[in-house]
């Protein structure tokens, strides 16, 4: 069954078949996060073999980093739901003068998010330059203190670097170009982890920096890999397929800012970037309790979430094919030009509805399987890291097993927080994820670790596995929204068609009467 809109474009039923290849188009996506996973991992390693101890500083101050960049990245990633819209309106164009005007409208999204992206990165720096001291307040391990300040310092510069360099990548993925920041993050991975041996050990001519040395090697690599992204953007090369020089980005004629769209931008952006903050400062908050126990249950949260991130790197392609996909229906749905007629609208809402469940169904089968592995296969894991027979790490050894145990239980329910947030998010329902996110991530997860440090004295397992109660309360809340949204999306294009019938039939009836 097929529509036509307004504008002449075509739109049809999708099946589950062809939205499972619509989603295997995002592969870049996972090649990416599993690039990302393996990065993270060998990097992991690259600490131990200098010292576990400094894996445990080395997670305490990921905590913090996480935590900046989370608000960064989620900030500036509705970028891709609106270029998105944009590209489609570009498609659909009739003429020269539409297909121009949709361009232009690119190139104006494009400024406003680099003008937001550099009102972000401004506290983002101070941030990295002034934080150090939450580490002392919190009672960490010497090897943390040491190290805290010089390690964020380094970092600092980093923070504004990797955000732009995540706006380009935000824009092309938008364009609808898939493998250029696959090759610019593999490229960015392989600079970073040669930096932080060379800054780590004092090899390669490097100086010997220590720990620090890691968050320097993150400023420089992520320096590299934007100017390099910009370079691909700007020369246009046709390596990946995609001509960028009809939409003008780095031309600087005509107006630079854009009231409404900067306006649209923010609405759904610092909502967005304000619930990943606020959930990684509950993280935050856990690594802290965590870390008053010495770098062991430090060095436990480290292995546990790159466990995590090798169990759900197919995460990335959801999160993207949700914003790209359901995005691209929602704008139809939300049309107010009259552009698409009521059966145009009512196939958009149902194909949004075939995503949505086709994306939950997958991700809970996979987080099945991570749960599995990490149960059966959790002191196998940790010896990857931890020697074994070095008597004086085996408490590192046993407390990392039980930390992957637990994740293997977290990972059940990302598997459903997930891809349900990612819907919402695509149907930029951010006010409901950010009340959500301060609600059960922010007061309840470190609350309920907190309850067991303070108020039951538990070790750093106990805290750990409290840690994602607010979380698993979370499914039952963002379920129950993702599930009214999708209906009253479903009944709204119905009452559409129906009002159009009735109009329709109503003309019918008047022109039977003239004469």
């Amino acid at each position: 069954m097929r529509s036509i809109n307004a504008d002449q474009s075509e739109l049809e039923y999708i099946t589950v078949e062809k939205a499972i290849k619509d989603i295997a188009e995002f592969w870049p996506f996972v090649l990416r996060r599993g690039a990302c996973s393996v990065f993270e991992a060998a990097m992991a390693y690259i600490i131990s073999q200098k010292d576990v101890d400094l894996l445990g500083a080395y997670a305490a101050y990921q905590s913090l980093t996480n935590l900046t960049l989370g608000l960064l990245y989620a900030s500036i990633f509705p970028l891709v739901t609106l270029i998105s819209s944009a590209k489609r309106e570009e498609e659909a164009a009739l003429n020269e003068d539409e297909k121009n005007a949709a361009r232009e409208k690119v190139k104006m999204i494009w400024r406003q998010g680099v003008i937001f992206s550099a009102m972000l990165s401004v506290p983002a720096v101070a941030f990295g330059l002034t934080v150090s001291p939450i580490f002392e307040a919190f009672k960490q391990p010497k090897v943390v203190l040491e190290n805290s300040q010089r390690f964020l310092a380094y970092s600092a510069g980093g923070f504004a670097a990797d955000l732009f360099y995540r706006l380009s990548a935000r824009t092309v993925t938008g364009l609808g170009v898939k493998k250029s920041i696959l090759f610019g993050d593999m490229i960015d991975h392989c600079f970073e982890l040669v930096l932080a041996y060379a800054f780590l050990n004092g090899k390669l001519g490097a100086p010997e920096l220590g720990i620090a040395g890691v968050g320097l090697a993150y400023t420089i690599s992520k320096m590299i890999t934007l100017l390099g992204h910009m370079t691909y953007i700007f020369l246009s090369p046709g390596c990946f397929g995609f001509d960028y020089t009809p939409y003008h980005l780095f031309q600087l004629s005509g107006p630079f800012f854009d009231k409404s769209i900067f306006k649209k931008l923010i609405s759904a952006g610092i909502p967005d970037g304000m619930s990943r903050a606020l959930s990684k400062t509950g993280s935050l908050l856990v690594v802290m309790f965590c870390g008053g126990f010495g770098t062991a249950p430090l060095a436990g949260i480290q292995v546990a979430t790159i466990y995590s991130n090798f169990a759900s790197f197919y995460m990335s392609a959801v999160y993207n094919a949700a914003c790209n996909k359901i995005g691209r229906y929602v704008s139809i749905f939300g049309d107010t030009e009259n552009r698409y007629d009521a059966e145009t609208k009512h196939i958009a809402a149902s194909n949004v509805k075939t995503y949505a469940q086709l994306l939950m169904k997958f991700c809970f089968f996979m987080s099945m399987i991570a749960c599995g592995v990490a149960f059966l296969l959790s002191r196998q894991l940790a010896a990857l890291l931890i020697d074994k027979k070095d008597e004086a790490h085996q408490s590192h050894l046993s407390t990392v097993a039980t930390f992957l145990k637990i994740q293997g239980v977290f990972e059940l329910i990302s598997g459903v927080n997930t891809p349900v947030a990612s819907v919402l998010t695509a149907m930029l329902d951010n006010r409901f994820m950010l009340f959500a996110t301060v609600i059960f991530e922010l007061a309840i997860n470190p609350g309920a670790a907190a309850a067991m440090h303070f108020g039951f004295r538990k070790s750093a397992d106990w805290i750990f596995a409290a840690s994602n109660t607010g979380s698993a309360l979370m499914i039952l809340f963002v379920l129950a929204r993702c599930y009214s949204q999708l209906n009253a999306f479903i009944r709204k294009s119905e009452a559409v068609a129906a009002d159009d019938a009735d109009i329709e039939e109503n003309d019918d009836e008047r022109r039977s009467f003239i004469p």
